[in-house]
């Protein structure tokens, strides 16, 4: 112990250096500095092979380029884009959104796109099952439809009521098909009209609820404005 202490130390070992040592059995011998080497080498072989797999290793795992059973690695944009095709009718992918009004195959269209909410005008008619003859002061009409609902306006002022048929009036020629309902108000037709729009392009209703809104309700003079609202 003595001789090791009054040695010279050093931080830079050669491979052919000398440590004593005793085997299990107590005989004495020595090990080389190599032989140390080697025999830790073993030892934490698997964390510097693990260190090696990572982002700029010599033998990285992952990959930026698309290969069967592969590791995938984002791109220098932190992105998978190499990865993941673009999504079609028939294959999962990335989603493609549209441009504004864009007609792109296989593309999704966006929550503001204009195609989305349209305005518009209509032409409504104040009638029965069948008109003839008639002529307006006002005929107006006007529109706002997104995707699913549309909201209707109109107004309307009759100048020569014509001849209609029918039993139950109606305000035809709404720009859209659906179910809804709304209403209506005219001074000279009864007050206020409930409307009910049954799948069809026209709209029926009632007198304050009770009557119903008839052929007969219709003068040369009516006048009539309000609004309606369709779920599509």
């Amino acid at each position: 112990a003595s001789a090791i202490e009054g040695g010279t130390p050093t931080t830079t070992p050669d491979d052919t250096d000398k440590l004593p040592g005793v085997k299990s059995d107590h005989s004495r011998l020595y090990y080389t500095w190599a032989n140390i080497k080697t025999a830790l080498g073993s030892v934490f072989a698997s964390l510097t092979h693990a260190s090696s797999h990572q982002h700029g290793g010599a033998d990285e795992i992952a990959t930026a380029t698309p290969a069967a059973n592969a590791i995938p690695k984002t791109d220098g944009s932190g992105k998978l884009d190499s990865w993941i095709s673009d999504a079609s009718a028939s294959a999962k992918g990335k989603v493609q959104l549209a441009p504004d009004g864009g007609t792109t195959s296989e593309t999704v269209v966006q929550a503001n796109d204009t195609r989305l909410t349209t305005y518009g005008t209509w032409t409504p008619v104040l009638g029965g099952d069948s008109e003839s003859g008639q002529t307006y002061k006002i005929q107006a009409g006007w529109y706002v439809k997104n995707n699913k609902f549309a909201v209707l306006t109109y107004r309307i002022k009759m100048s020569a009521k014509g001849t209609i048929t029918g039993t139950l009036a109606k305000i035809k020629g709404l720009p859209f098909i659906g179910i809804g309902g709304g209403g209506g108000y005219s001074l000279n037709c009864g007050g206020h009209i409930g409307l009910y729009v049954p799948g069809a392009n026209y709209a029926y209703g009632s007198i304050g609820g009770t009557a119903d809104f008839r052929v007969t309700d219709i003068t040369d003079n009516s006048e009539l404005h309000g609004s309606i609202i369709l779920t599509l």
